[in-house]
């Protein structure tokens, strides 16, 4: 993914700050996932965000986000819960 391409193409309210924010969000859940031991074939952004019309709020100058991420990963074999709950807690962990 380059940010170039995507950029400004996340939520409604076309803003600098919250389209780097939720950029860096994204590579955060990708990175994760690639990282973990599952084999992944493909992740996919799909829901509001996914559409570019995710919602954001920025008070104080902080950005938050109101919809959640929906994605889509595929994986070659099937994975156990054991796996699925590290990854989501390392997800939890890392992205607001």
């Amino acid at each position: 993914m380059n940010s170039k391409n995507h950029l400004n193409k996340f939520n409604l309210n076309i803003n600098e700050q919250t389209e780097k924010h939720i950029f860096k969000d994204i590579n955060n859940i990708k990175e994760i996932l690639l990282k973990s031991k599952i084999n992944i074939l493909g992740i996919y952004l799909v829901g509001g965000f996914g559409r570019g019309e995710g919602s954001t709020l920025i008070k104080k100058n902080k950005v938050y986000i109101i919809n959640d991420y929906d994605l889509i990963v595929v994986y070659k074999n099937s994975i156990i819960s054991k796996e699925k709950n590290d990854i989501i807690k390392k997800l939890k962990k890392k992205v607001s």
